[in-house]
């Protein structure tokens, strides 16, 4: 029902959440049917004129060139990670 959905006024975009959508379809996560469910709502958005979202993690190059507009490009765990490793890393350096 997503092109219906995505008619409704008032409905500005869809956010993807990856493998909420596989649990929900019962599919493999990545799978073939996964990638062409997720391609089927950026389509849907496309023609609907709505902002398409997607949650990539790390990986939100793919997503963008893809067509999304809207991506979740990490957790706030993984942005402070990476955050800690590089100023431990820049730390390392005075050693």
């Amino acid at each position: 029902n997503v092109y219906e959905i995505l008619a409704v006024d008032g409905v500005d975009g869809c956010w993807i959440g990856p493998l909420d959508l596989s649990k929900s379809l019962g599919v493999e996560y990545g799978g073939r049917v996964h990638e062409e469910a997720i391609a089927l709502v950026l389509e849907a958005c496309k023609m609907n004129g709505k902002i398409p979202g997607i949650w990539t993690g790390e990986h939100a190059g793919p997503r963008l060139e893809q067509g999304f507009l809207f991506v979740t490009a990490s957790s706030d765990t993984g942005f402070v990670k990476r955050g800690a490793a590089g100023t431990i890393k820049e730390l390392s350096d005075y050693r």
